[in-house]
């Protein structure tokens, strides 16, 4: 699927959407279910929760590539760039009302505390950073769904 869609090699944040879908999906109320549902999950398996992810970021971030006229090599780098922060919470924002089980909390570190970082963001994440202003100094925060 990397190839499918020009993505990173790393797919860690394409892997946080996926299985945000899988988990919203059960109703899991026992230690033994819980044990069962991640039992479940093997590449293969997972593979399969992995294309709506990828299409869904990849397809935002060919608009923002097409929106701000950016050239070939520009938006080619651009679609091979790890998902960010903001990517994963505009997806499972829009996923979320679907799932059965609707109780996901994204975790993430501030970028604000990360100065270094900051000054290296370009494209989209270097516009929308500036939502996380608020949670400076706490490191980590939390968004309910």
């Amino acid at each position: 699927m990397i190839k499918v869609y020009h993505t990173s090699l790393s797919i860690c944040g394409y892997l946080v959407c996926a299985m945000a879908d899988y988990f919203g999906q059960k109703h899991i109320s026992t230690a033994r279910e819980l044990v069962d549902a991640v039992e479940w999950i093997n590449e293969s398996r997972l593979s399969s929760y992995l294309q709506k992810p990828m299409e869904s970021i990849q397809l935002a971030r060919s608009q923002y590539c097409s929106d701000h006229n950016m050239k070939n090599f520009e938006s080619q780098n651009y679609l091979r760039d790890w998902v960010a922060n903001y990517e994963i919470e505009d997806y499972l924002r829009q996923k979320v009302p679907t799932y059965s089980n609707r109780n996901v909390y994204f975790f993430r570190f501030c970028s604000y505390d990360f100065p270094e970082a900051i000054e290296k963001l370009k494209h989209e994440e270097k516009e929308r950073v500036v939502d996380e202003k608020d949670f400076k100094g706490q490191l980590q925060f939390v968004t309910m769904f």
